[in-house]
């Protein structure tokens, strides 16, 4: 038997989706040397589900939001580091496989997505160092795992995202954009005919990131206790409630949701001001797919500024928009 698999690994976000359903995970890895059992400790820490805290073929870690709490200051530097396709990454796809109980019986299919700006690259590398590798795993609960990987594809972020929106007939026959605001890049693209066009595609570093790190600043100066897996969840909330209410360090009620709003409209032009004039001839596209964690915080931004010139789209679950498309994608070259 063989289970389907694509594993997003993103900056911010890793994100896995199956034939049974999706999840995520902080794309957060830090060593666990002292294999020590975890506590509650209610707050801002949470005890750690099984599969954030793990050994992968003998070595141990933190992962997500365990190594958030664990380790906060090697945590932020990894996160500003150029990506390694090293122990790290390894761990993460690990980490992903048991957050959705596969069966280590099965044989895992996995593909893999880079950003447009790595592939080139890693398209290879990554394809002949994963195909064959065993990830053997013990989880914070002692449970074993043993996966191996058969089956290894390391496709373009772009491409995925429109999969999980359009289908292959759309893409092979006509000519599409996709913008993917992620946590630390801005992806686009544009195909046609499923080709990249040549100079309308690239990867800037202006995305979630940078929206976080500034509204961080923002509510620590008014005495707000933040860290970056907190300041995350309240946008997120505000993406339903479009109220940012805290408290301050001495107990007071404070509302950064203007705050907030102000930081976002300035990163969001800043980001498509050096994106948008990369598209050529707009008007002829078919439409234009927005993907990624900050695609609805994004989509009026980009909306105002073409939005009257060709037909714009959410991607249906935009974070996942690239685990789903490689999914997808892999039903197609080996059903």
């Amino acid at each position: 038997m063989s289970v389907f698999v694509a594993v997003d690994v993103g900056y911010g976000v890793t994100k896995i989706a199956t034939d049974h359903g999706r999840n995520s995970i902080l794309s957060l890895v830090a060593p666990d040397t002292e294999r020590q059992k975890l506590t509650v400790d209610f707050g801002f820490r949470k005890i750690a589900k099984p599969y954030e805290r793990i050994t992968v073929n003998g070595k141990s870690y933190f992962v997500g939001e365990s190594a958030s709490n664990h380790a906060p200051d090697l945590v932020r530097q990894n996160r500003d580091q150029k990506r390694i396709f090293g122990d790290d990454y390894a761990t993460l796809i690990a980490s992903a496989l048991l957050s959705m109980d596969i069966d280590d019986a099965e044989e895992i299919f996995l593909f893999l997505d880079l950003p447009l700006s790595e592939l080139e690259d890693n398209q290879t590398k990554l394809r002949k160092e994963y195909k064959g590798k065993v990830l053997d795993i013990v989880d914070a609960k002692e449970n074993k795992k043993k996966y191996t990987l058969s089956k290894v594809s390391v496709i373009g972020q772009g491409v995925a995202a429109l999969y999980s929106h359009l289908n292959e007939n759309e893409i092979m026959n006509g000519s599409y954009a996709v913008i993917e605001i992620g946590s630390r890049t801005t992806d686009f693209a544009v195909y046609k005919n499923m080709e990249l066009l040549e100079g309308q595609y690239g990867s800037i570093d202006s995305a979630m990131l940078q929206i976080i790190d500034e509204f961080t600043r923002k509510a620590e100066s008014a005495h707000v206790m933040m860290d970056f897996t907190f300041a995350d969840q309240l946008i997120r909330n505000y993406e339903i409630t479009k109220s940012i209410i805290v408290k301050s360090e001495e107990g007071q009620q404070i509302d950064l949701t203007s705050t907030f709003k102000a930081i976002v409209e300035s990163v969001c032009i800043h980001t498509l001001n050096r994106v948008i004039p990369r598209f050529k001839n707009i008007t002829r596209l078919d439409g234009i797919v927005i993907a990624g964690g900050g695609a609805k915080l994004f989509y009026p931004y980009i909306f105002d500024m073409i939005g009257s010139k060709t037909e714009l789209s959410i991607a249906q679950d935009p974070q996942y928009a690239n685990a789903v498309g490689a999914l997808r994608i892999a039903h197609l070259r080996w059903d």
